[in-house]
């Protein structure tokens, strides 16, 4: 009856529909032929359904966009005046600001990067499945994706992390939907979703190892692997080219090498450490300052040294190398304590760049608001729903401990799990588990601990632990039939 009266009501323009769409022949008379593709996949339907309504209410909550203060005042700039920044790359701005400068709002880039998260987790459903999961397990491995509260918080937030996270995992899912031969086009396409990760955020630059290993193994193929490199190269290649032209070199950032030395003032004893440029010793620690101060402050050891941000990028470097090189224990103390302070269950030592936190802009943020969309960015903030998100992060949210957690799961399904029909998970699973490693451990130990650098990762969790779990599932029923097959027969007249 239901669907007489909506045929009924479309007033006949199913035509038109399907002109739009692009499809032929889509008449509600043909909804039996869908059915059987919605009955299969209706769980995982309904919780993409879920998940909208979710961020729907996270869009409304705090509107246009919350802000990554000083990184989003940055790239709301680049991208009305496109240059490559000195702090971090500008591939945010390039690849997502700028592109829709011409709507002037900020509300359909909070609104798009929803819709990013949603079509990534629809993409690792499918390639779960493609890799012969079952549905069952593919709907539970989307589920951190979809519905992650802090996630959801950088979604709607003005800020780089959210765009880096959806290319990383846009990348792999590429390489895996056919994981024992991958077309060419697309080791192409996942190789440049790579490359551009890289320019959007400098913690990218590693994570093509796990691709070029996931090509290698457990045959090299030479041609592919010449395709992603170039694929990665193209973006990288181009973004330092054109930030030489602004800096005089080639970089991504001008900073890197600050940050890491910024890091090393916390251990480093100039007293013990025999630098081999005198000059260095002026970048010593002085006083009790933060590791920000050192980064930030007008007046600390390397800004003070009135150097061009090349040049000082690289004596910061070469001071924290040479730190590191004379004084390693210390240094694995520093990372040791990163990485428990990152993702331990206090988190009170941890920068919280990430939740649903009403803030009032500073002049900077308001006027570059005002630049970009030409109206007040607000933010409008409606308390109902703040408060509503604010439960939700607080209890639908995957805990700092469970990031390693799951490396652990992923070790284990990679070390004695069994693929019995040669599907390549083990290949697949060391691509989602070695990226998310490198995402998670390398920014906790060379930099300022920040929850907003482990929430890219989310995208990794699930398929890490599906695949694991399916392969130790295997394992265990393999050992069960083996175990039935040697046990005596129950032939008849067979003694006892």
């Amino acid at each position: 009856m239901w669907l007489y009266w909506a045929r009924h009501l479309s007033g006949g323009y199913d035509g038109r529909v399907a002109e739009v769409l692009g499809v032929s022949n889509m008449s509600f008379r043909h909804w039996p032929r869908w059915s059987p593709l919605i009955w299969r996949h209706g769980p995982f339907i309904v919780l993409l359904a879920a998940a909208a309504a979710v961020r729907i209410l996270a869009w409304l909550a705090i509107h246009p966009a919350m802000w990554v203060l000083l990184d989003g005042v940055g790239y709301v700039l680049q991208a009305m005046d496109p240059r490559p920044g000195n702090f971090r790359p500008s591939g945010y701005a390039l690849l997502m600001l700028r592109p829709l400068l011409p709507a002037h709002s900020l509300s359909l880039v909070t609104a798009l990067q929803h819709a990013m998260s949603l079509g990534v987790g629809v993409l690792t459903y499918a390639a779960l499945i493609r890799l012969g999961l079952p549905r069952w397990v593919s709907v539970l491995a989307a589920l951190p994706l979809l519905f992650d509260g802090y996630l959801i918080s950088l979604e709607q937030m003005v800020g780089s992390d959210l765009l880096f996270g959806t290319l990383v995992a846009v990348g792999l899912l590429l390489l895996v939907w056919r994981a024992g031969r991958p077309p060419h086009l697309v080791v192409a396409a996942a190789g440049l979703a790579l490359g551009l990760a890289a320019i959007t955020r400098v913690a990218g630059t590693p994570l093509p190892a796990a691709a070029l290993l996931f090509l290698l193994l457990p045959r090299p193929a030479w041609s592919r692997l010449a395709v992603l490199g170039v694929a990665v190269a193209v973006p990288v290649v181009l973004y330092g080219v054109w930030f030489s032209q602004f800096y005089g070199g080639f970089n991504l950032t001008a900073t890197s090498g600050i940050y890491l030395y910024a890091h090393t003032t916390v251990f480093v004893d100039c007293r013990r450490v025999h630098f081999s440029d005198q000059g260095l010793y002026r970048l010593c620690p002085t006083g009790t300052h933060k590791e920000d101060w050192y980064i930030f402050a007008p007046d600390s050891p390397i800004n003070d040294a009135g150097l061009p941000w090349l040049e000082a990028d690289r004596r910061a470097r070469t001071f924290a190398l040479e730190a590191i090189e004379q004084q390693p224990a210390d240094f694995v103390r520093l990372a040791w304590s990163d990485l428990v302070t990152s993702f331990g269950w206090d988190q009170s030592g941890v920068l919280p760049g990430v939740g649903f936190v009403p803030q009032a802009l500073p002049a900077s943020a308001h006027t570059a608001g005002i630049a970009y969309q030409r109206r007040d960015p607000g933010p409008l903030v409606r308390p109902r729903l703040l408060d509503f998100m604010q439960r939700y992060e607080a209890i639908v949210s995957v805990p700092p401990p469970a990031y390693l957690l799951v490396l652990v799961v992923g070790m284990v399904g990679l070390v004695f799990g069994r693929d019995p029909k040669r599907r390549h998970l083990h290949r697949s699973l060391l691509l989602f588990l070695g990226t998310a490693a490198l995402l998670l451990v390398v920014p906790a130990v060379t930099t300022l601990p920040d929850s907003r650098y482990r929430v890219p990762a989310v995208a990794e969790l699930g398929p890490i632990l599906a695949i694991s779990g399916w392969l130790v599932a295997q394992r265990w029923l393999s050992q069960r039939e083996d175990a039935s097959d040697s046990s005596p027969s129950d032939e008849p007249g067979h003694a006892p």
